[in-house]
């Protein structure tokens, strides 16, 4: 995996205004952003009550234990209020979590979101990287030697689906593994960020297990479905003990993130629109990629972003895209060669631009 300190995020669009020198307001009305994985759905919000409730409550501190927000949260993810915590978004939930459990050993299951080694470097005793692909079954991991005689503390971190490939692994098949865990006194944290793009069923989620194994922390992103990535908003999901000991922030979010989000939950129509946008429009994007000989290779993909192979580096394409409004995502940040790109399904008329975008480029020999 790439050094963690030179982990990237998507959607830098502030950074491409400053290098094009555009006015920020124009660079983010004009900018096709394909390099971050955000829903394209978004929810219904009546605006002016919003600001109108935002404006009521500023000039008062927020309530502390976001009492409104978390049960509206454990109703959308069938918990209870107290098996929830807020953050500052997933970023600062996986430093905040390894700076305070100091784990004797992590083990990350890669590719991965580079900050999860940026923080298990800072904080952990022992880093191991353990690339896993879509084929490795969990009951197979159950006799991997990194997994024998795990020292007390140890931490397994697991992202379902993946990123970048988004390949969604049914967590009954990883009960097992979690039960090994426990009998060791490990804990398996699994970053379910892009699931709500496969659904909110408890069948679909590591949820279902957390009344049973109190050695599990399910981190879920907020901004990504509900399309609020300014809003530094995400979740923690665990035992409450472990949650109270681990996530007290003080004042987790702020009146117009709870506000929003309120609203946005309350939207019945987003599910379904968003489902109905991903299924129409992901296989159509799929197949206009399929035809471009700049596109070697396309990853089977449960999640709402698909990971190419190019046949030429990702930073020579990105400087021909990047003329014309639409980044791309390069994956090096989790440990994939220059080739290799994290696109966004974004709405059909957008997807279509940078198909034609793609087209002008001709194939050149890569990795």
């Amino acid at each position: 995996m790439a050094d963690a300190s030179s982990a990237v995020h998507g959607g830098q669009v502030y950074a491409y205004a400053r290098q094009t020198g555009l006015p920020e307001a124009e660079a983010l009305a004009q900018v096709l952003d394909f390099s971050a994985s955000i829903n394209a759905v978004t929810p219904i919000i009546d605006w002016p009550n919003l600001l109108q409730t935002i404006q009521q409550r500023l000039p008062h501190y927020p309530d502390q234990q976001a009492v409104t927000l978390k049960q509206s949260l454990g109703a959308r993810f069938e918990l209870d209020a107290d098996a929830i915590a807020l953050t500052h978004g997933i970023t600062a939930a996986i430093h905040d979590f390894f700076a305070a459990q100091r784990p004797a050993k992590v083990v990350l299951m890669t590719p991965l979101y580079g900050e999860y080694l940026k923080a298990a470097q800072r904080f952990a005793g022992e880093v191991i990287e353990l690339p896993l692909q879509a084929a490795d079954s969990p009951s197979a991991l159950l006799a991997h030697p990194t997994f024998q005689n795990l020292p007390a503390n140890s931490w397994v971190v697991l992202v379902n689906p993946s990123t970048p490939q988004g390949h969604f692994s049914s967590p009954q098949a990883w009960l097992p593994f979690l039960s090994h865990l426990k009998t060791q006194q490990a804990g398996l944290l699994v970053d379910e960020a892009f699931l709500p793009f496969i659904g909110f069923e408890a069948k679909h989620s590591f949820r279902q297990f957390l009344t049973e194994f109190n050695n599990l922390l399910i981190f879920q992103s907020l901004t990504k479905y509900y399309t609020c990535p300014s809003a530094r908003l995400g979740a923690v999901f665990g035992d409450p003990e472990l949650l109270q000991a681990r996530f007290d922030n003080g004042w987790p979010v702020s009146v117009f993130d709870e506000q929003y989000l309120l609203q946005a939950l309350a939207d019945p129509t987003l599910e379904a629109r968003t489902r109905d946008w991903l299924h129409s429009a992901k296989p159509e994007f799929i197949a206009a990629l399929q035809t471009l000989a700049v596109v070697e290779k396309i990853y089977p993909s449960d999640a709402n972003y698909l990971l190419l192979k190019l046949t030429r580096p990702v930073a020579d394409i990105q400087a021909k895209l990047q003329p014309q409004g639409m980044l791309i995502r390069d994956c090096q940040s989790f440990g994939l060669d220059a080739c290799h790109a994290r696109i966004a399904i974004k709405l059909p008329a957008e997807n279509a631009r940078l198909i034609a975008a793609l087209c002008q480029l001709e194939a050149s020999p890569c990795c």
